[in-house]
C-alpha cells in the first residue's frame, strides 16, 4: 500500500551543518498490518512518521502509493495526508476546537463532507474509541490524559484514514488506561481495516501488539522481522539502547535458578501459563 524505497533525510543544525535524520531506510505497509517502530531517543522514529504522514519532504529517495512511485514530492504529501493519519504523543498539541464534538468534527469538515456525514463520523469515531456523547459539549482541555488522547484518536480517524500512526500514545497513563487504550487500536484495526502503527519505548507493548517490528538506530534500519525473532535477539536490542520486555527477563532469571521455562515468552499471559503448566508438572 505503500512503501518507502531508500528514503533518506537531512535538516540544518546551523548554517554550515546537516544532520541527517534518517538514512537509507527501506519500509513496506501493507493493508491491515499492526507494525511497531522501536529505537531510542534520535533513533529516527518520529521523522520516519512523519514522512509516512506526508508531513516532511525526504530528502533522498522514492515514495509508492498502491505500487505507483509518486515523483512529485508535492503530490505525494498529498496523497499521503489523504490516507495517513497520526497522533502525536502529546495528544493536547492537537487539540485546538472549543468542545469535543468540533474537535472530531474538524477534519470531517475540512474534506467537504455534509452535515449529516460529518455528524455520522464524529459519533462512529467517538464510539470506536469508548468516548461517550456526555463529553461532545465539554471543552477537551478538561478532560484527563487518557481522555484527551480518546479525542485526538477519534479526531483522525473521523477523516477515515487508510493507516493510523500513534507517538507513544499510551505514555504516562496508568496500566487501566494503557491497556484500555491499546485494545481500542484492535478494535479500531479490526472494524475499520485500519493499518496501526504503534511508535513506542515499551517493549511489553510492542510484545503483546505488534505483528512485525521496525528497529531504527542512529537513522538507519537495523531490522523488519517479526516480533518474536526480534526479542530473541538481545544483543540487537542492546545496539538499538532497548531492553527485552520486563517479563521476558524475569524467565530467564526464573531459568537461571532451576525452573525449566520455554525462552520465547514475551508478555505476561504467556508467562502465567508456562508457570502454572509447570507447576502442575512439578506437583
Amino acid at each position: 500500500m505503500i512503501e518507502l524505497r531508500n528514503i533518506s533525510y537531512s535538516y540544518t543544525a546551523n548554517s554550515s551543518e546537516n544532520t541527517v535524520a534518517v538514512k537509507n531506510v527501506n519500509l513496506k505497509i501493507d493493508k491491515g498490518e499492526f507494525i511497531g517502530i522501536a529505537g531510542h531517543t534520535g533513533s529516527g522514529k518520529t521523522t520516519v512518521a512523519q514522512i509516512l504522514a506526508g508531513l516532511v519532504t525526504p530528502t533522498e529517495g522514492s515514495i509508492l502509493i498502491d505500487g505507483e512511485e509518486i515523483s512529485d514530492s508535492k503530490a505525494a504529501a498529498r496523497k499521503l495526508r489523504s490516507r495517513v493519519g497520526i497522533v502525536f504523543q502529546y495528544p493536547e498539541h492537537q487539540l485546538f476546537e472549543e468542545t469535543v464534538y468540533r474537535d472530531i468534527a474538524f477534519g470531517p469538515k475540512n474534506k467537504g463532507m455534509s452535515e449529516s456525514e460529518i455528524d455520522e463520523c464524529v459519533r462512529k469515531s467517538a464510539e470506536l474509541v469508548h468516548l461517550k456523547e456526555e463529553y461532545f459539549e465539554k471543552s477537551p482541555f478538561d478532560l484527563s490524559g487518557g481522555q484527551k488522547r480518546r479525542v485526538a484518536i477519534a479526531g483522525v480517524i473521523a477523516t477515515k484514514p487508510s493507516v493510523l500512526i500513534l507517538d507513544e500514545p499510551a505514555a504516562g497513563l496508568d496500566p487501566v488506561g494503557r491497556e484500555r487504550l491499546l485494545s481500542e487500536l484492535h478494535r479500531i484495526r479490526r472494524e475499520q481495516g485500519t493499518t496501526i502503527i504503534l511508535i513506542s519505548h515499551s517493549m511489553e507493548d510492542l510484545a503483546r501488539n505488534a505483528e512485525r517490528i521496525v528497529l531504527l538506530n542512529k537513522g538507519e534500519k537495523l531490522t523488519d522481522a517479526p516480533a518474536g525473532e526480534i526479542f530473541t535477539n538481545s544483543q540487537l536490542l542492546k545496539k538499538c539502547g532497548l531492553q527485552l520486555p520486563e517479563i521476558t527477563q524475569v524467565i530467564n532469571m526464573l531459568n537461571q535458578a532451576g525452573m525449566a521455562l520455554p525462552e520465547n515468552i514475551f508478555t505476561v499471559e504467556d508467562a502465567c501459563r508456562a508457570i502454572q503448566k509447570y507447576m502442575e508438572v512439578e506437583k
